[in-house]
């Protein structure tokens, strides 16, 4: 049953609001191929009596407090673009840092050739390896200091297309304590070491294994993507680290884990499977690493996924309560995300308790 209060809500809602729609709808399709994981319980299970709905005063937005969260940022779209946004934040923090003393912020981005049919399993390893093996060791102690690295900040990524298959890659922001850094020198040496640590972990890369991307704003600008929906036209580079595994690639030349989802969504069986196998093998892994005490450094608290996922904007006020009949008759028609825009639309909790009438729940 859904309710006719919905057709209105369709004409009202912006093309923003309509993709914050979407990740409801994209985590429920998660959550039905995963049934076993978190993300299948994920901001539907309630933790106390009542489910509240608070209102972000700062982004004028609506959302659920009291129910569990996964804070999965491989699985889940709707903690994804909590957390990444959370994270693009902090990022952005730490370079405005580095531009106020003039030192250089690089993004570099490493990856290795593949063919269609190699395991994403085996890949995966031998690149998370070859990554391991390029940062022990004397000779990258020797370019720390021989090139003022302040520290990195590393996003793993992964896309899928029918061509090459799986595409392992990293982006990592470097942030460099000194204005005069000889970036030519820099980047020959970060080759150089790629290109061995890959040849030893017995994998293949081309001239395009290894790139610095040198310029300033533009980086930032290009990193801050990772997380932003697709309908918003800035990126940056925080967000391309943050948030690159949230862009919903849906292009034949590869497509993200959640271009992939979004794909079984409209019904395709193969690409569920793919997604399926995707969060199989990138279950546990980190998505964002800083090196150590780069956060410290920049006097950053470190707070995991699954924290920044369950918490509550400190200035948002209680728009109103739940009961947990009322959030069973939500759940049973799917309409989690619509409720929310329903209370945004006027700002009135009558409006809620007309649309739960609707749904046949008791007032």
């Amino acid at each position: 049953m859904v309710a006719p209060a919905l057709g209105t809500i369709a004409k009202l809602v912006s093309p923003y609001e309509e993709s914050r729609l979407y990740r409801w709808a994209l985590q429920a399709e998660a959550g039905h191929l995963l049934p076993h994981e978190r993300v299948s319980y994920c901001l539907r299970r309630p933790t106390l009596e009542k489910v509240d709905m608070l209102h972000d005063l700062e982004h004028d937005q609506y959302h659920y407090s009291g129910l569990m969260t996964c804070g999965s940022v491989w699985t889940c779209p709707l903690c994804a673009a909590k957390v990444s946004e959370r994270r693009r934040e902090e990022m952005s923090a730490a370079i405005c840092v580095c531009n106020a003393n003039l030192a250089p912020t690089c993004m570099q981005t490493y990856t290795f050739s593949h063919k269609r049919y190699d395991s994403l399993k085996s890949s995966l390893q031998s690149f998370l390896a070859a990554r391991k093996r390029a940062k022990q060791g004397k000779r990258y102690q020797g370019m720390k200091d021989r090139y003022a690295i302040l520290g990195t900040i590393s996003a793993l990524e992964v896309t899928w297309s029918a061509r090459n298959g799986w595409h392992p890659h990293m982006h990592e922001l470097i942030m460099f304590g000194n204005q005069d850094t000889d970036l030519t020198g820099y980047e020959k040496d970060a080759r150089e070491m790629w290109a061995n640590a890959v040849r030893l972990e017995g994998l293949t890369a081309n001239r395009h294994g290894y790139q610095l991307d040198r310029t300033r704003g533009g980086v930032e600008d290009y990193i801050a993507k990772w997380g932003h929906e697709p309908t918003r036209p800035t990126w940056g580079p925080e967000a391309e680290i943050t948030k690159g595994h949230i862009k919903q690639a849906r292009s034949e030349k590869g497509k993200t884990a959640f271009g992939l989802l979004a794909d079984s969504l409209d019904g395709d069986q193969d690409a569920g499977r793919l997604f399926v196998e995707f969060a199989t093998y990138f279950k546990g892994k980190q998505q964002l690493r800083w090196s150590k005490g780069l956060k410290a450094l920049m006097g950053l608290a470190d707070k995991t996924d699954e924290e920044i996922a369950s918490e509550d904007r400190e200035d948002a006020d209680l728009f109103g309560r739940l009961t947990r009949q009322h959030w069973q008759v939500v759940l049973a028609n799917d309409l989690r995300g619509e409720l929310l825009q329903v209370a945004k639309r006027n700002g009135l909790w009558s409006d809620v308790e007309q649309f739960l009438r609707e749904l046949g729940a008791e007032i």
